[in-house]
């Protein structure tokens, strides 16, 4: 797989890698886990689709999967939390991310380590098609 890994954290810089291995994927999200606003796309070796990206703010997380041009599904990280929290995401504060898609760095990892093993998501199970639902 390649990642690309966006950091915000004091300036903008960007690294590309390739052929990325599922332990060299966990070792980056452990690296990254303590900054803010940083951002990991996570694609195929080929082609565009599916992909993940994770955002990063200093222990707290997303995960998005885009599994095509117009298919973006969010991880849930506690289907019962209710209310928003402010988040930096990709640089960028979002003052009311829903509190339900905010996932730990265990939940994060898992969601890499799925992806890296199987190039695919379980869309059925704690995920949720932006644009429907709460």
């Amino acid at each position: 797989m390649r990642v690309a890994i966006q950091h915000y954290q004091t300036s903008y810089r960007e690294e590309k890698l390739t052929e990325v291995s599922a332990a060299q994927l966990e070792e980056i999200l452990n690296r990254v886990a303590v900054e803010t606003g940083s951002t990991l796309e996570v694609k195929p070796v080929r082609g565009e689709y599916p992909s993940l990206i994770v955002a990063v703010d200093a222990d707290r997380f997303t995960a998005t999967a885009i599994v095509g041009p117009d298919a973006f599904y969010d991880r849930l990280g506690d289907p019962s939390a209710v209310g928003t929290i402010a988040l930096v995401i990709g640089g960028q504060l979002i003052d009311e991310a829903p509190a339900r898609f905010v996932l730990n760095l265990q939940q994060a990892l898992q969601v890499a380590s799925d992806y890296a093993a199987t190039g695919r998501f379980n869309i059925a199970r704690d995920w949720v098609r932006q644009g429907l639902g709460p």
